[in-house]
């Protein structure tokens, strides 16, 4: 046992409550849908922004409940996905029911639903080994009612828990001030690249400044900016668009464990490089091929594939790396087009349009350079171009700095979920709450 919670019982998951699992009402009988029992799935709960669950896809009626294995539970029982998905865990808010995929506590007088909730979350590697099944992970109701862990006193598990919620309180928080940002960011940018900034670094007023825009083939522009491609930015020293090397140039025999990097589909997410999935070729291979070599700020894009159009600007670490055939690299002349700036135009709706009009439909489903060359754009003078790309940094640097505190809010919520949770660090008495759920 360990040290500091030798008056912590040890118990079995089923002296926390009734364990009870779940159902689903035959769809073939349309009178047990559609009411107002909600009726909660797995994915439900892993797409759970918070620990409550308050409202459900779909609901059951009396009928259903009645005609199913789907059980009412009380607000404060402790849902858990026991099939497929392991180990999570929410919170009813409301009176609901679930499906088969969960095993729920209905908490009795000795424990906490919201310790209950955080206790559970710490068992998942012990449901992982106990769960059976050969099409998916499942645990069975005996197996997770044996489960064994250490229990306090319900007063020592509402401190336990109200600390934790109040760790989480603050990551909702902060979650929330990123997203606000994020909605911020996302109207800026489309200001930005409809109406563009005046010489006093102003957005252009359409309505009160009609002359300071005209009409194009792209629609109404801002006076001053072009309707041009990519070749129209291109480089003086490099290619403008490339295709990284066929097979027979790049296969798998030229992987090695170590090396330069060699970025590939996978790669690419929307706005940024995933390198989590890496390959690598020797250096000399990537003499070979140097002329597929990246450079940070040159815009990649997946070209095959339901990923096709899917684009990010190569970072710092990118630089030197290679591209695979199923990548197109776009690079540009710094004095003309700013990267930032071109990755926003393409991003846009009217680029979007293009390239999904020309990248062609079923198992070929892609786009070429040829067609990367053909979409258009209409681009204002860099100096404007960097007054939004430094509007779009200064608005970046706020959101960077939350993402900073949110990650430090999860480190601690971790570090004290291990501490708490197992007795290492026991908290104090002090006031907790006055009601058994606060959602």
């Amino acid at each position: 046992m360990t040290a500091g919670m030798t008056d912590w019982d040890d118990v079995a998951i089923n002296t926390f409550g009734e364990i009870v699992g779940g159902g689903t009402p035959s769809r073939a009988t349309p009178s047990f849908w559609n009411g107002t029992i909600p009726w909660v799935t797995p994915g439900e709960i892993k797409a759970l922004p918070g620990k409550y669950v308050q409202d459900t896809q779909e609901r059951i009626t009396r009928d259903g409940l009645a005609g199913s294995a789907a059980k009412l539970l009380p607000v404060g029982s402790v849902v858990v996905t026991t099939r497929a998905t392991l180990g999570e865990a929410a919170i009813a808010a409301v009176p609901l029911t679930t499906n088969q995929g969960f095993k729920s506590i209905i908490p009795n007088e000795d424990t906490d639903s919201l310790f209950a909730y955080y206790r559970i979350q710490m068992l998942k590697p012990e449901m992982v080994r106990l769960a059976s099944g050969t099409t998916f992970l499942e645990i069975s109701k005996a197996d997770f009612s044996r489960i064994r862990t250490h229990r306090p006193k319900r007063t020592e598990q509402i401190r336990i828990a109200n600390l934790l919620d109040v760790v989480d309180q603050a990551i909702a928080k902060t979650g929330a001030v990123i997203a606000k940002l994020r909605q911020v960011r996302a109207g800026l940018l489309h200001d930005l690249l409809a109406r563009g900034l005046d010489t006093n670094g102003q957005l252009r007023d359409p309505v009160d400044h009609p002359g300071q825009f005209r009409e194009s083939p792209l629609g109404r522009i801002p006076q001053g900016w072009r309707v041009c491609g990519v070749l129209d930015v291109a480089p003086p020293d490099r290619q403008a668009i490339l295709t990284g090397p066929f097979g027979a140039q790049l296969g798998h025999r030229d992987f090695v464990s170590d090396g330069i990097p060699v970025l590939r589909i996978g790669n690419v997410q929307s706005g940024f490089i995933d390198w989590s999935d890496t390959q690598f070729v020797s250096p000399s291979k990537a003499i070979e091929l140097r002329r597929f070599t990246v450079t940070t700020g040159d815009l990649l894009f997946a070209r095959q594939g339901a990923t096709t159009g899917r684009n990010a600007l190569a970072d710092k670490r990118a630089d030197g790396a290679l591209i695979n055939y199923h990548i197109i690299r776009v690079a540009t002349d710094r004095t003309r087009c700013e990267p930032v700036f071109l990755q926003a135009l393409f991003n846009t709706e009217s680029a979007v349009r293009q390239i999904n009009r020309d990248k062609g439909r079923g198992t070929r489903e892609g786009i070429n350079t040829a067609q990367i060359s053909d979409l258009r754009f209409a681009l204002p003078s860099i100096e404007e171009q960097r007054l939004a790309v430094a509007a779009l940094s200064q608005h970046d640097g706020q959101e960077n700095s939350e993402k900073a505190t949110l990650e430090k809010l999860h480190a601690v919520k971790a570090g004290l979920m291990s501490d708490l949770l197992t007795g290492r660090v026991r908290v104090p008495e002090v006031q907790h709450r006055s009601k058994p759920l606060d959602p």
